[in-house]
């Protein structure tokens, strides 16, 4: 007969088999604090994980009855302790086998005001009223959600004043190398607090105790794995590397690479606007900030070109149920130097005008762009860099409030005289459609062996589907450029702009991009046609000849130098980017 720990997700199934193998109980799933006295039977391990629980519990300012807020309440044993205290309890948790647990743990006292409930916390905490807890506890769960929704939640559901309580592991300073990071920093939940209006009270570290306890999980686990296997669905195979993750977990708090810690705080005494993630928000909401941004009409399918399919990274504020700032982010693959990786692309960075009084550390574009950069991007984070194309007075706010770094510019190339000779190798290419697809991927293999030594969005099949084919409201030029043996050199992708042709992308060997640039404003010419190419002042050289000119665009490359990520030095001059990098071309 199957019993709701072995319906638990993986791998804490395997964690409560080994707690039910060696204790013959699961009270909880989550770490504790193993004293040196404690001994090294596997009983050791539930004293251990009690004695954390019943900590949380001497923390908590409120006096019964008053209301709590567990998130994640696993097999229910911290809530069955809290409604026994005399505390009106909610539980929550999203996995239906620990709901199950935690309702019969709860059931053994039929004196206890506890509720479970099956929820996924990122929607409950949107539709259930405003300040109605005086206490939220996060016991080893705070790690399952994006730190900005904690938050978000916590400003909406405690009351002025209440507390917020989390026991869990956290990353310290790490080294500068790229481990991209399922785990909260530290000094980011902390610096997220404090702008979100909290007041911490508490910080206390427990990394010895639960190192303490995870050596002795990791040997109990070592010894037990052919049981586990006997019990579980999962292979020896899969339980070895189960337990090297768990070392390695471990090793990680040893070496302080993470740490175990209590924290607390008091939520703020008056509402404030509410730090967001911009995904779990309608497009709807976004129309009259960006309208009154940038003065163009709001477009929903651009925006879900932009932010849809889970490419969005982006933080907005909302105040008194609307939408007052917006700090865009959109993923995208790149080539780091020849390695792949992702990038985050920073676009629609918008305040409404009557919010935008302080451009300090107090004010809107601060809060959401250092809240952005800390989530997202850096060496702990999924996207590795940041990127995007601010105008003058926007990279000098960021660059002020220590939010960015220049890397490079953006200049203009034109040839007025070319080699007219070239421009019978240039055939327009009527079907755009048809052209990428049979032209681009081989092209873009050979440009990608070039830039080994540089940065740059990929130009896959994918993307350039994506980018120019899929993009609302705008259609592209496709020109082919052929070599003197009519085999194809360069592939360029453009689009009016201002009377003149921009050209977005030039797919080719690099060596021959020059030449194929040549032949395209040749081509132009004779057409009556002007083109023109944005590229970056690092990566023009691809590009000149004595003929072609320079021009100065006033659009500063920025890095991020927020987050601890690879810094501007080793940036500078490095990233291919042209027009068709922008979101907004």
């Amino acid at each position: 007969m199957e019993i709701p720990s072995q319906k638990l997700p993986f791998p804490l199934d395997v964690y409560a088999a080994l707690l039910r193998q060696t204790t013959g109980c699961v009270p909880f799933l989550s770490y504790g604090w193993l004293d040196e006295n404690d001994g090294d039977d596997s009983s050791a391990l539930i004293k251990a994980q009690k004695r954390a629980a019943g900590a949380l519990l001497k923390v908590i300012d409120f006096p019964a009855p008053a209301a709590v807020l567990e998130v994640g309440c696993g097999p229910g044993s911290l809530c069955a302790m809290l409604g026994e205290a005399g505390y009106r309890v909610t539980a929550i948790d999203n996995s239906p086998a620990a709901v199950t647990m935690a309702t019969e743990t709860v059931s053994q006292n039929k004196q206890a005001a506890v509720t479970v409930v099956l929820a996924d916390f990122n929607e409950y905490w949107r539709q259930v009223p405003a300040a109605s807890f005086d206490v939220m506890v996060f016991h080893c769960s705070a790690r399952y959600f994006n730190p900005i929704t904690l938050m978000a939640a916590a400003a909406t559901l405690l009351k002025p004043g209440a507390q917020l309580l989390l026991l869990d592991e956290f990353i310290n300073n790490p080294d500068d190398i790229r481990q991209p990071q399922i785990l909260a920093k530290g000094q980011h939940l902390l610096a997220l607090a404090e702008r979100s209006g909290f007041t911490l009270t508490r910080d206390e570290e427990y990394s010895t105790e639960v190192s303490r306890f995870k050596a002795l999980a990791l040997d109990l686990l070592e010894k037990n794995t052919g049981e586990l296997s006997r019990q579980t669905a999962y292979g020896v195979e899969t339980l070895s590397t189960l337990n090297q993750t768990f070392a390695q977990d471990l090793q990680r708090c040893l070496t302080g690479f993470c740490s175990h810690r209590l924290l607390a705080w008091t939520a703020p005494a008056e509402a404030r606007p509410l730090l967001v993630l911009a995904a779990d928000l309608p497009a709807e909401m976004f129309a009259e900030v960006f309208e009154r941004s940038f003065n163009v009409a709001f477009d929903k399918a651009l925006w879900h070109w932009k932010y849809g399919q889970d490419r969005g990274a982006s933080v907005a504020v909302i105040k008194n149920n609307s939408v007052v700032g917006h700090y865009g982010g959109s993923a995208r693959q790149i080539l780091y130097f020849g390695t792949p990786e992702l990038a985050v692309q920073i676009c629609d960075v918008m305040v409404l005008p009557g919010e935008r009084g302080m451009f300090s550390r107090k004010g809107l574009f601060f809060k959401m762009a250092a809240a952005m950069l800390e989530q997202y991007a850096g060496y702990c984070g999924a996207h590795l860099l940041g990127i995007g194309f601010p105008n003058l007075k926007a990279m000098h706010v960021a660059e002020r409030l220590g939010l960015y770094e220049k890397t490079d510019e953006l200049i203009q190339l034109q040839i007025s005289e070319p080699d007219f000779v070239r421009a019978s190798h240039v055939t327009p290419e009527p079907d755009v459609s048809q052209a990428i697809h049979t032209l681009a991927p081989t092209l873009w293999n050979r440009m990608a062996v070039g830039l080994t030594d540089a940065i740059v969005g990929l130009r896959t099949l994918d993307y350039l589907n994506y980018r120019y084919l899929e993009r609302p409201g705008q259609n592209y030029l496709c020109f082919r450029i052929d070599d003197a043996d009519d085999q194809c050199q360069a592939l360029a992708l453009a689009r009016e702009h201002g009377g003149e042709y921009l050209v977005m992308d030039l797919i080719g060997e690099i060596g021959m991009l020059a030449d194929a640039f040549e032949a395209l404003s040749a081509y132009g010419l004779q057409q009556g046609l002007s083109f023109k190419l944005w590229i970056t002042a690092g990566q023009a050289v691809h590009f000149e000849t004595e003929r072609t000119s320079r021009a100065q665009l006033g659009i500063e490359i920025p890095c991020n130098c927020w987050s601890r990520g690879p810094e501007a030095k080793m940036l500078a001059g490095a990233w291919w980017l042209t027009a068709g990098d922008m979101d907004f071309l």
